[in-house]
């Protein structure tokens, strides 16, 4: 409460209409405020939907007699909660009638009884005891994380690989198995997905704060995590460790020593200022990934670490690396380079190495030290065919060699200049789902001199376009074709400059475009503008019934957001020591 003071020291009282929302499970904050709401739960036809989009993607097939009577009792026992309709969806996706009422059982006849959150605790202890052990492994493991923290998927599933918690599964690679690990998680609502940036993918995830008191309690239980004090640090011997992140420590260089971690398969350098990597780390040849900040010079030898999956290099300069070692790094599936120069000499031995990374899902390319176009590329490249990901910054858009790429769905690029054979070459990419294009600067402005044509990018949902538009309005429109793009969900238009011929041009785009796209114009030192919304050819009261009803959806989804995150986590650990005085 003395906390809360302090900020509301620096809330101005003058009647400005502007208003700070607050959620708190803390009764004496929540009373602090001049308003409380305090959530309601969820009705039993809005939980038995909410359960039903979670099992059967939408369609209600629970009505059969036998089956809609225990899935009433099962939602009677979440008592409209949120989180508990959704964990108990996860254990029953899949399920027999038998098994779903083998599930009521178990919460039913547990041995606690009492209030709404002794069976809350049991639902959330029945969807982790219904995971197979690898996945509470796994799962546990995010006891370690702080409450609401965004935790990155690809070094997470390094850890679990780190651990041991991941085995080899068929043909599939350490990590392929710990993405299939990550996705079952959130398929089962144990983990919240969270899209990093504008990448239209789950690059991340949190965990919800029930279901992270539950893993704290469990994991002490079970004696799962050990924190060590700096005084009972040891001296390495032991375990053999297999992950070093050094994330943002303060040092400049790394002892000779690193190369005696024969075990070492993660090590993470950014942020730290080191100049240059020990020759020794050339040893390191179970190293599965290395990112590498971007004043660190590579010594020779890298090439050697040919268990190399994930490389990340913010900063290259040396031609016999490019030329001589990335070409032997054949297992990368995710590379991100950054060059401090690109000529002619190393623009060649770079996509030559390119050509035998045929196992790259991911790549990344900035040519800091100036641009390419890559217009040689075509006589002797062959692309990986299962890129998915490719982001190109200070560069032009690929040749024709980009069509070839069936596989991807994350494009990004800065281009001078799109044609109508590159709108071509876009347009055919069948798996693309994201698309974001920029001008190299403003001094050199977009110019976009066709149009999508019907069909192109079938799968496309969301595009966003960066660029100055000076004198544009009188040699084109602005809708690009875009109607033609018919998954459309998203355009984002970000303009340097100010041109209102663009918001009329998008407003008439989202008329007539089957998906009405929401559409949103962001031009510099201005807030963004929704256009989906502002349509001058409706009548005033046609606007404020569309108004209306947007608020009132978006009335309903905060409602049921706060819903989640208004948990009674202090009854939850109250409940969490009375299972522990049980099991006593």
């Amino acid at each position: 409460m003395e906390a809360w003071e302090v900020i509301r020291l620096a809330l101005l009282e003058n009647n400005n209409g502007s208003r700070v929302i607050t959620t708190t499970r803390i009764f004496e904050v929540a009373s602090s405020a001049d308003d409380v709401y305090t959530m309601r739960p969820l009705s039993p036809e809005n939980s038995k939907r909410l359960l039903c989009k979670r099992i059967f993607s939408g369609e209600d097939n629970s009505d059969g007699v036998e089956l809609a009577e225990v899935r009433d009792k099962l939602l009677k026992k979440c008592d409209g909660l949120p989180l508990a309709v959704l964990t108990i969806a996860g254990a029953l996706a899949g399920k027999t009638i038998e098994q779903w009422y083998m599930v009521y059982n178990s919460i039913a006849f547990g041995h606690v009884n009492g209030r709404v959150m002794d069976d809350m605790i049991r639902i959330l202890s029945l969807s982790y005891y219904d995971l197979p052990p690898h996945l509470r492994t796994c799962l546990l493991y995010l006891s370690i994380f702080p409450e609401d923290y965004l935790i990155k998927k690809d070094f997470l599933i390094w850890r679990w690989i780190a651990e041991g918690f991941i085995e080899y599964d068929g043909g599939r690679s350490l990590f392929g198995v710990g993405e299939s690990y990550f996705a079952e998680l959130i398929n089962r609502s144990m983990i919240q997905p969270v899209e990093v940036g504008d990448r239209d993918s789950v690059d991340g995830c949190r965990v919800h704060g029930a279901v992270l008191h539950l893993l704290r309690y469990l994991a002490r239980e079970e004696n799962f995590v050990t924190l060590l004090i700096d005084n009972m640090l040891s001296s390495g011997r032991g375990r053999p460790r297999r992950y070093l992140g050094l994330v943002g420590a303060p040092i400049s260089e790394l002892p000779d020593g690193i190369g005696e971690l024969e075990f070492l398969q993660t090590l993470d350098l950014r942020e730290t200022g080191i100049q240059e990597l020990p020759r020794s780390i050339c040893r390191l040849r179970k190293l599965m990934c290395l990112c590498v900040d971007s004043t660190a010079r590579l010594p020779s030898g890298i090439g050697n670490l040919v268990a190399l999956e994930d490389l990340r290099l913010y900063s290259v300069s040396t031609l016999h690396f490019v030329k001589d070692e990335l070409g032997q790094l054949t297992k990368l599936r995710i590379l991100e380079i950054r060059f401090e120069e690109l000529d002619e000499q190393m623009e060649d031995a770079f996509l030559r190495s390119l050509s035998n990374l045929q196992n790259l899902q991911t790549l990344v390319v900035d040519n800091f030290g100036g641009s390419s176009n890559f217009d040689r590329m075509e006589k002797f490249f062959d692309p990986p065919r299962r890129l998915r990901r490719l982001t190109m910054t200070r560069t032009a858009l690929p040749a024709e060699w980009i069509g070839s790429l069936s596989a991807l769905y994350y494009l990004c690029i800065e281009a001078p200049e799109l044609r109508l054979g590159d709108l071509k070459i876009l347009g055919g990419l069948p798996s693309l789902r994201s698309l974001w294009i920029s001008s190299r600067s403003n001094e050199r402005p977009l110019v976009i001199t066709a149009h999508f044509q019907r069909g192109a990018m079938p799968k496309v949902r969301r595009v966003e376009f960066s660029f100055s538009l000076r004198d544009f309005s009188s040699r084109a429109d602005f809708g690009f074709g875009l109607e033609n793009l018919l998954s459309l969900e998203h355009v984002t238009i970000r303009l340097h400059d100010k041109v209102h011929s663009v918001e009329a041009a998008l407003r008439h785009l989202t008329k007539k475009h089957p998906r009405r796209p929401t559409i949103t114009l962001i031009r510099d030192g201005e807030e963004p503008t929704d256009t989906a919304a502002s349509n001058d050819t409706r009548t005033q009261e046609e606007l404020a019934e569309m108004e209306a009803k947007q608020l009132e959806e978006r009335r309903d989804k905060f409602i049921q957001e706060l819903h989640e995150e208004n948990l009674l986590l202090d009854d939850l650990q109250a409940q969490l020591m009375k299972i522990s005085e049980h099991k006593r």
